[in-house]
């Protein structure tokens, strides 16, 4: 499949409200969309480096410019066979997995769209249906939370991650229980939030007090450093290892979460620069504004 245009955008999206973690108030998200060409056929891609690297040393300005200037010319134009072959047309940048995910998720989705295929089905799946959990943010209140969850319990949901925040943990999570004793909660309490002093972004420390006070709650915690490391392998090569669950955990919790921030699109067009294109590869070059 030879790649005959790329188009590259970074778009800011205003969400309907804020939605607070312990990394911040968050009343936007950043993200990149790829646009894939071929023979005529097109596909979207998209992915959503955080704009400070406080999560990952990844961040929107370096993902921008590492799609743009260092990964886009080395496929634009190439025979492109597999999956792997653009990964391996790539293998010379260290780590910027954002960057690499957005052009590999693109390719995945044309190439399904190219054999007629269900991206599932291209990937290797074979259900038709995936459990997916709900996730909620900090909220004003606890019974602004508890309200919350009781929607998400009524629309069948049949998990829900929480976040910890300083001031919003363990009684968070003793009111969450003693209102639902018998649900599935899962915390998401990152390394930033307790511990100042973690040397690495698999470093993971707890006080023995949260750590017991959590397991007699009841609650499941996906640690940060559960996550392979890098470098990561192909998507498609996680599908048959004990790995999967929890790669499709953060999967579903991401899914969930653009449904539950209820991402809006703004009155006019997504925020971008003027879009240029010079040898197949078409940028939304800057900062959004």
């Amino acid at each position: 499949m030879k790649i005959d245009a790329l188009d590259i955008y970074w778009v800011k999206l205003p969400l309907a409200f804020n939605f607070r973690t312990s990394y911040g108030d968050q009343l936007y998200t950043e993200t990149m969309l790829v646009r894939m060409e071929s023979a005529g056929q097109y596909a979207w891609g998209e992915s959503c480096p955080p704009y400070v690297p406080s999560y990952s040393a990844e961040h929107t300005t370096g993902t921008f410019h590492t799609l743009r200037a260092l990964m886009a010319p080395r496929i634009i134009g190439q025979e492109i066979a597999s999956a792997q072959d653009l990964l391996d047309r790539l293998a010379f940048i260290k780590g910027n997995q954002f960057a690499r995910a957005a052009l590999e998720i693109t390719w995945w989705v044309l190439d399904a769209k190219r054999r007629g295929l269900p991206l599932h089905r291209a990937l290797g799946g074979s259900r038709d249906r995936v459990a997916v959990g709900a996730d909620f943010g900090v909220q004003d209140s606890l019974d602004m939370l508890m309200e919350k969850i009781q929607g998400a319990v009524d629309a069948g949901f049949p998990r829900i991650k929480l976040k910890f925040r300083p001031g919003w943990d363990l009684s968070m999570v003793e009111a969450v229980r003693s209102t639902f004793p018998d649900f599935t909660f899962h915390i998401d309490c990152p390394v930033n939030t307790y511990d100042q002093d973690v040397t690495g972004p698999n470093t993971l420390t707890w006080p023995i007090a949260q750590s017991e006070s959590r397991s007699a709650h009841g609650v499941v915690h996906c640690p940060t450093n559960t996550l392979p490391k890098p470098p990561c392998r192909p998507a498609a090569e996680l599908r048959d290892e004990t790995v999967t669950d929890c790669v499709s955990s953060r999967s579903r919790g991401a899914f969930c979460s653009i449904w539950n921030q209820a991402v809006r699109p703004p009155d006019t067009a997504p925020h971008t620069r003027p879009t240029t294109r010079h040898n197949g590869i078409a940028t939304s070059g800057g900062h959004p504004q």
